[in-house]
């Protein structure tokens, strides 16, 4: 009798879990995010919400914790020696939101990239911390020689994410071209991606040091080999995030590269890239050549003749090594007989007052779109940002047999149309093949 009423007591159970995670799975809503810079007009509007209004969706509708991990804080404007009020007042805002959440009694952790003792040189950290956030610098060099923390992601109530290009910066919100993934009420990917928050947290902390084993509890199912499979904004998907470096990975964890060079191998009939840096060399060390992305984009073309249309950035920054790889990038789209890859620069118009501004106008998106799968990342594509830094992906397949209860356009879709927005617009050219 004993064992028949605890096998019952566990079936219950069971049955109620199913219940409840199928109750989550069904709430899940994603939506794309993103930042067009002011004063840039695109013929076909998406109706894509924006990264500032989403940042300020989560942090007002959090009730217990926000947890954002970012390289660098510059919400205010005293970071630059111009600034632009009306641009300003977005990043404003946001902090103001911090700080009411704070007033509210909402736990705030935030990890940035540099020394905990770094919080004193930064006014926006200064100010969350004197509010009562708590703060922790993730000091790359220290830990591993060499890199910086690059994320850009938030997480409030264990239940709502962003993922996305835009640090926590007033430019990211108005004067500089970003994209992201905003989902709603999916405990399952928010306590994903807090796993990755804790890698952080742990290394944040005085005298750490990077684990030869990361505890169990850090680890994670989801994965490129196995995803997870969720009721998103009603279509059935697949997803896993990815991380980088290798070395902050727990166990199940898939490395940011792998995930990035299996999206784009896995395509069928064409990739669409946007990203504002790229190279096969590395940008902040002395080693040189580390060619992974560089082969899988040729080797697509030329083994599963895939058409590439590459979008990268072009500002007053890039460097002359990237132009010099794209062009050699852009020299296939002339393959008789099979695919090719095709590389235009983007470059944001600015007004007199709008050039003036140090690290703005330009496209920092970074994304992968294909006829199967959806890549949002925060890493520019230099080996740099795969070997030493800190970064995220978010991956998602969907069933495309399976449509959207609501007969919206599914989350794939909406970025393949934002990508030839961008590619076909005034503000996109053919990179010189000189």
């Amino acid at each position: 009798m004993f064992i028949l009423q605890n096998l019952l007591l566990l079936i219950g159970f069971v049955v109620i879990s199913i219940a409840t995670a199928t109750s989550d799975q069904d709430q899940c809503d994603a939506k794309l995010v993103e930042t067009i810079p002011d004063g840039v007009t695109f013929e076909q509007h998406l109706g894509i919400k924006t990264i500032h209004s989403a940042f300020l969706d989560m942090i007002h509708g959090s009730k217990k914790s926000i947890q954002i991990a970012s390289f660098y804080w510059t919400l205010f404007c005293n970071d630059t020696q111009h600034s632009i009020p009306t641009s300003c007042k977005k990043g404003e805002e946001v902090m103001q939101a911090l700080n009411d959440a704070l007033n509210a009694g909402v736990s705030v952790q935030i990890a940035f990239s540099g020394k905990t003792e770094d919080v004193d040189k930064n006014q926006d950290l200064q100010i969350l911390r004197q509010n009562g956030a708590q703060i922790v610098g993730v000091d790359f060099p220290r830990l591993i020689g060499a890199g910086i923390l690059h994320t850009k992601f938030i997480i409030t109530d264990n239940q709502t994410v962003f993922i996305g290009s835009a640090n926590m910066d007033w430019r990211s919100l108005s004067e500089v071209k970003e994209m992201g993934i905003y989902i709603q009420n999916c405990p399952q990917i928010a306590t994903d991606l807090e796993k990755i928050f804790q890698v952080y947290w742990i290394l944040g902390q005085s005298g750490s040091e990077i684990p030869t084993k990361w505890p169990d509890y850090l680890s994670t199912t989801y994965n490129m080999a196995n995803p997870m499979k969720i009721n998103l904004s009603g279509i059935q998907t697949k997803l896993y995030i990815s991380n980088s470096p290798p070395e902050l990975n727990p166990s199940g964890r898939t490395n940011d590269i792998d995930a990035l060079t299996k999206v784009i191998s896995s395509a069928e009939s064409f990739v669409d890239i946007e990203v504002m840096d790229y190279s096969p060399m590395f940008l902040y060390s002395n080693i040189s050549y580390w060619p992974k992305i560089d082969d899988i984009l040729r080797s697509t073309v030329f083994k599963k003749y895939i058409d590439i249309n590459f979008l990268g950035g072009h500002w007053r920054y890039s460097r002359k090594n990237m132009i010099i790889a794209l062009r050699s990038l852009n020299k296939l789209r002339k393959i008789k007989g099979g695919g090719s890859i095709e590389v235009k620069l983007m470059k944001i118009p600015a007004t007199e007052a709008q050039a003036k501004v140090e690290f703005s106008r330009v496209n920092h998106c970074k994304f992968i779109v294909t006829d199967n799968t959806l890549f949002i990342g925060t890493s520019n594509w230099s080996p740099d940002y795969f070997v030493t830094t800190g970064g995220v992906s978010f991956i998602m397949t969907l069933d495309s047999s399976r449509s959207n209860k609501n007969g919206d356009v599914d989350l794939r879709t909406l970025l393949q149309q934002a990508h030839e927005r961008d590619w076909h617009s005034q503000y996109s050219t053919a990179i010189r093949d000189d």
